[in-house]
């Protein structure tokens, strides 16, 4: 009898230890699915959705300022973008020049060229630039200076904006290179196309590409072919 009843606690036992142990295992399985759900909503919600943006770019080295120019126009975007949070990236090489530049929120500093620029109420020899112009663009700005409002870095991009510069200066050199900026260095065409920019010619190609800096994407990618 003793026998027996000890046998039947020892099966009891082997009986119950099955279950506890798959019970065990839902428990710590149900807990790594939370944790894992909560650590990819933590990412989801920490990520950026960055914005749409299209855009359309002429480049322009016509020989002279007055038929040179770098422009953009924004056709459409999914929600009014700042400048401040965009970065402007320029990159070309020809048969013997390869050069661009990096305008990052606040723009690239540049001469005024043919005038000053007013900043907090006094004339500076320097701008930044691209230029704004149009819709999310608060002032006035032209060809000669332009308002702190309109320059990259102060304005937001929303449909109907645009940037216009064009160079200071214009001259052939003797290397047969438009000698823009001889004396205004950089000028506003170098300061977004970088110091080389007036080796350009009709047919070459630069690629244009707008950064959002918060989200990291890359909102616009375009091979612009030069006009002349």
């Amino acid at each position: 009898m003793h026998y027996l009843k000890r046998q039947t606690k020892k099966n009891g036992d082997d009986g119950v230890s099955p279950i506890v142990g798959v019970m065990l295992m839902l428990v710590v399985t149900i807990i790594l699915a939370a944790v894992v759900s909560a650590f990819a909503g933590g990412s989801m919600n920490g990520s950026q959705k960055a914005p749409t943006l299209n855009a359309e770019f002429h480049i322009k080295n016509g020989g002279t300022d007055a038929t040179s120019y770098f422009s953009m126009k924004v056709l459409g975007v999914s929600e009014p973008i700042p400048t401040r949070n965009l970065q402007l990236i320029t990159s070309w090489t020809t048969t013997n020049k390869t050069d661009g530049t990096s305008i990052p929120p606040g723009g690239n500093t540049s001469s005024a060229g043919r005038g000053g620029v007013f900043v907090n109420g006094e004339t500076q020899n320097g701008l930044t630039v691209p230029t704004g112009y149009g819709n999310g663009v608060t002032g006035w700005a032209n060809d000669i200076s332009h308002p702190p409002d309109a320059m990259w870095g102060n304005f937001t991009l929303t449909s109907g904006t645009s940037t216009f510069d064009r160079p200071s200066q214009y001259g052939l050199a003797a290397n047969g290179a438009y000698a823009y900026g001889t004396s205004h260095n950089p000028d506003p065409m170098q300061s977004i196309l970088g110091g080389n920019w007036s080796y350009l010619r009709t047919g070459d190609t630069v690629t244009v590409r707008v950064v959002d800096l918060k989200s990291g994407k890359t909102l616009v990618d375009q091979n612009v072919m030069v006009e002349g």
